[in-house]
Formats: C-alpha cells, sequence, structure tokens
C-alpha cells in the first residue's frame, strides 16, 4: 500500500509558513525516477522565491529612508512643493493680468494652444504684462475670481528659480523612486501570497511514499554513537491503544488542559504555534503539547530509537508505514480514530509526533 498523504501535509505546513529554507533541505530526499522534473522545478521555485523575499525586505527597508530624504528635500526648498504627481517643465507665456505681487493670470505662447493658468512665483516680480519664460512645476486647480467680477478654475504654476532647478529635479526624482518602490513592493507581496498555491501545486506531481513497511525506522552511525554515549537525556515513553485510540505517555487527544496539568504538573514554558495549528504549546522536559480550545490536538516526543522499537513499535499491531526517502520516517495510523503518529530523526534526535491525520492519510 502506497501513501504520501501525510508528508505532502508536512511539506504543505512548511509552504504555508515560508519555510524556505526547510524545504530546500528536505525537497531533494523526495526525488524518484518519476517526478524528478517537478523536483528540480521546485527547487528552482524556491531559488526565486527565496531572492524576491529578499528583494521585498530590502525595498520595505529602503522606502522609509526614500520618504526621510524627499522630506528633508523639501523642507529645505524655498518654495511651494505641490503634492500630485508635479512635473517639472519649461514654460513660456504671456502676462494677461496681476492678481497680486506673486500670482499672475498668464497665457500659454509656447505650444500656441492659449491655455490659460494662475501663475504663482517665489522671487520674480513682474509689473507690467508682457512675455516671459521660466522653469515651473504644474500643481492643482484653484478658483479665482478676475477684474471682470467673474470666477474661474485655473490650474496652477509654481515657479522654479534656476538657483533652485537642480533641488526639484531631486525631489521629483525622489517622488518617482518612492512611487515605483511602493508598486514593487506590492507586485511582490502579491507574487508571494500566491507562492502557496503554486507550490501546493507541484507537490501533487512529486512521489513521497513507498509501499507500507513494518521495517523499524534507521539511524546512521552517528545517530547511533549518541544514544550509547548518553549525551541526550531522554525521558521513557508508554505507549498504548485502547477502542482504537492512541495514547502516549497516557495522553490521547482531545484530552482536557486540566488533565495534563494534573499528570504533569505546571509547564516549564509555554510557546507559540508557529504553523498556526496549535493555539499553544505546553513544554515539558522532551515533551510539547499542543492544545486547540483547551484541549489536546498534537503531541511530539523526543525518545531513543531504542524506546521506539520497545515501546511502541512493537506494541502496536496496526499497519505501519514508512516513506521511501533515505531518513526511513516510520508512520502508524488508525484509521478509526485518525489518530496518526510519525517517528523521524532530525538534528541527530529521534522525534515522535502525534496528532490527527485530518482524514488526508489514505
Amino acid at each position: 500500500m502506497e501513501n504520501h498523504s501525510f508528508l505532502k501535509e508536512l511539506f504543505t505546513k512548511w509552504i504555508e509558513a515560508r519555510d524556505y529554507e526547510t524545504l530546500n533541505l528536505y525537497i531533494t530526499n523526495l526525488e524518484t525516477e518519476g517526478n524528478g522534473e517537478s523536483v528540480t522545478t521546485f527547487l528552482h521555485s524556491l531559488e526565486d522565491y527565496q531572492e524576491e523575499e529578499e528583494t521585498l525586505e530590502s525595498q520595505k527597508n529602503e522606502l522609509p529612508q526614500l520618504k526621510n530624504r524627499h522630506d528633508e528635500l523639501v523642507s529645505n526648498y524655498p518654495g511651494p512643493v505641490p503634492l500630485e504627481n508635479p512635473t517639472l517643465i519649461p514654460f513660456s507665456g504671456e502676462i494677461l493680468q496681476r492678481i497680486n505681487e506673486r500670482e499672475y493670470l498668464v497665457i500659454d505662447t509656447y505650444d500656441y494652444e492659449g491655455k490659460e493658468y494662475v501663475l504663482k512665483t517665489s522671487e520674480t516680480v513682474f509689473s507690467s504684462t508682457g512675455r516671459f519664460s521660466m522653469q515651473v512645476t504644474l500643481g492643482e486647480k484653484e478658483i479665482y475670481q478676475l477684474k471682470n467680477g467673474f470666477t474661474k478654475e485655473f490650474l496652477v504654476l509654481y515657479e522654479v528659480p534656476a538657483a533652485h532647478v537642480e533641488l526639484m529635479q531631486e525631489i521629483l526624482e525622489l517622488r518617482d523612486q518612492i512611487s515605483d518602490t511602493e508598486a514593487s513592493i506590492r507586485e511582490h507581496e502579491q507574487s508571494i501570497d500566491t507562492s502557496g498555491s503554486f507550490f501546493k501545486g507541484l507537490l501533487d506531481a512529486i512521489f513521497l511514499y513507498r509501499d507500507a513497511t513494518n521495517e523499524p525506522i534507521r539511524q546512521t552511525e552517528e545517530q547511533e554513537t549518541e544514544e550509547e554515549t548518553g549525551e541526550s537525556e531522554i525521558i521513557p515513553v508508554e505507549f498504548t491503544v485502547k477502542e482504537d485510540q492512541f495514547y502516549l505517555n497516557e495522553v490521547t487527544l482531545e484530552d482536557t488542559k486540566n488533565s495534563i496539568v494534573n499528570k504533569f504538573g505546571e509547564p516549564e514554558s509555554t510557546e507559540e504555534d508557529l504553523l498556526g495549528e496549535s493555539e499553544i504549546f505546553y513544554v515539558y522536559q522532551n515533551m510539547d503539547i499542543g492544545f486547540v480550545n483547551e484541549k489536546v490536538n498534537q503531541m511530539n516526543l523526543e525518545i531513543t530509537s531504542k524506546e521506539f522499537e520497545e515501546q511502541i513499535l512493537n506494541q502496536y499491531s496496526g499497519e505501519v508505514y514508512e516513506n521511501e526517502d533515505q531518513d526511513g520516517t516510520v508512520y502508524l495510523y488508525n484509521k478509526q480514530s485518525g489518530h496518526l503518529l510519525m517517528a523521524k530523526y532530525g538534528e541527530g534526535k529521534l522525534f515522535v509526533y502525534f496528532s490527527y491525520a485530518d482524514n488526508l492519510f489514505n
């Protein structure tokens, strides 16, 4: 019987947590003759998304610096700086009417369209009508009352004195850079948000398991040495099956938080579940217990391979599965209760994970 649902679920958790480092570490162990192309695509895509996240992080760090620099330059500019999409342009026109000492009704003579504007100056004072040329920025529309008593809406032009043209150019370039950076951040965030669906789709094409087996979990020479030297202090484990329910150290799924405290006392500490599967973990020596709605929904235990074989594997008469990669991960599954127990090596230690299979282990 071939079954790959549980490992697929485990990889899905890593994808949802964006744990690209762990995915990259383990995905290469899953390659078979039939899924090599999918594994290669997975690895290349991991590299791309890691680079994308690095770019996103860099841009998010850069954006406040750009804005601070922009605000600093604007504060040093002697005149008003339009807020909405200002553009520095050469303007040639003719003064039609003096509204006040710094505002004039002008007509465009540069492109011969005869369009009227209101010019606001910061240095220049016109004493009479006539033609002129200067650098300006485009502002917003404002309503003005003319000498004939009529009111009209005009687009405002702001004078940019020759001495401040470079400063205005730098301000406008910064605004473009800020706008481009904000757009790029949105694009990268959207791409990263959809990466989960992409990777989950690739998992469907990757073969993860081999036929069911009762062989004990393999261990490396390094792992055997660690057990023999006793460098890891690992507590004993008890495993039983009662009415299709798995029990680890007399704990089963759906046990209450109070019952756990009664058995083991208050935890040494509590931790957040980064994968979001549990609301909280109670941490004991070599054992973590996760809870949802005050009830046990998962349990993690560090033991020796000898304890696993003698106290768990040899005590279990149901079906046992082993995946096809090199670490020899073993799975115990009870279809009636949906209880699933997984034992595997990680970082030189043997870990047992106890949880529901969520109806995915077929």
